[in-house]
């Protein structure tokens, strides 16, 4: 007989896989019952991302469910049956649910108050909260944000598109989408490092917001070998402000003829070789007494090179 011509009764016997039983369960919880994980696998969150996926979560909804474990006083449960009943009981009794998988997801539940939070409960004697981890976290290679720019820009670009539609086709808010977009428009350098996933969005952003390039390739350079976050990033910008501040001179300029009495400002420049250059410059602190042995040691080297005077 044709393969074709088999019943389908016949196909499902013979190859149907078998009945497993029931090890997780799907559930809505409430937000006050969910722990952070004992060990988190990322040991470091930037907390812009976590307000980003907040925000998105409370315009799109939570599009992935979390991932826990039952626990009574920190020790993990295993229940017999694994059913609706059981759970409602375990939380009649002061149960609770620690996350194996999407700790970031429960910050950013928290912080918009997004409650209760749809999650996977599971409760399999030889499936570790570890193993649960590493599954959804190692194996799963989320798209840049370049690779969210590139395709949001295209959207963008797409002949009627509207606003509404560009949302919903993204899943994501408006300010979000256009923030993508936006990085098309700044440094190359900055672009691919990012896409290159040598910096997060949050430092891109903002070393694109900064209008002299061999500064952002400064601050580029130390965030890729820093590993520095978009905070660190901005305490490099304020600094660079301040001295700006410094070198601009403050009040409305003098009628004519008056005599100016402006304090003279010293020349930003390295204190022992006098490079003026922006870019390799970095600020340090010195005591007075400090500064000036560094400069009289300065002028003794450059009396000794210039020998004895004729």
């Amino acid at each position: 007989m044709p393969a074709s011509e088999i019943p389908a009764s016949v196909t499902q016997s013979k190859f149907a896989p078998e009945a497993r039983p029931a090890t997780s369960i799907t559930r809505d919880i409430p937000l006050a019952l969910l722990d952070e994980p004992l060990d988190p696998m990322r040991h470091h969150i930037d907390d812009e991302y976590i307000i980003e996926l907040g925000h998105d979560i409370r315009e799109s909804g939570l599009l992935q469910n979390l991932c826990v474990v039952p626990t009574h006083n920190g020790e993990r449960r295993f229940p017999n049956l694994v059913c609706n009943e059981w759970m409602d009981n375990h939380i009649a009794r002061g149960g609770r649910f620690r996350i194996a998988a999407g700790h970031c997801r429960l910050l950013a539940c928290r912080l918009v108050r997004y409650d209760p939070v749809r999650c996977e409960i599971f409760c399999d004697l030889a499936l570790p909260e570890e193993q649960i981890m590493h599954a959804e976290n190692a194996h799963r290679a989320d798209p840049t944000d370049y690779d969210l720019a590139v395709l949001y820009a295209k959207w963008i670009k797409e002949p009627g598109m509207t606003e509404k539609e560009l949302a919903r086709r993204a899943g994501k808010s408006l300010p979000f989408i256009y923030d993508r977009a936006q990085l098309l428009e700044g440094y190359e350098n900055v672009a691919m490092a990012l896409h290159e996933r040598k910096i997060s969005y949050a430092v891109a952003r903002r070393l694109n917001r900064w209008k002299e390039p061999e500064f952002v390739q400064h601050w580029l350079n130390m965030a890729v070998d820093q590993g520095a976050t978009g905070k660190i990033v901005q305490g490099w910008i304020d600094e660079r402000k301040s001295l700006l501040a410094l070198a601009q001179p403050a009040g409305p300029a003098p009628p004519p003829g008056a005599a100016i009495h402006a304090p003279v400002f010293q020349k930003v420049a390295c204190l022992v070789c006098d490079d003026t250059q922006s870019y390799n410059l970095t600020t340090a602190l010195l005591c007075t007494a400090c500064r000036a042995r560094i400069e009289a040691l300065k002028a003794q080297g450059e009396a000794a090179e210039a020998g004895p005077t004729p």
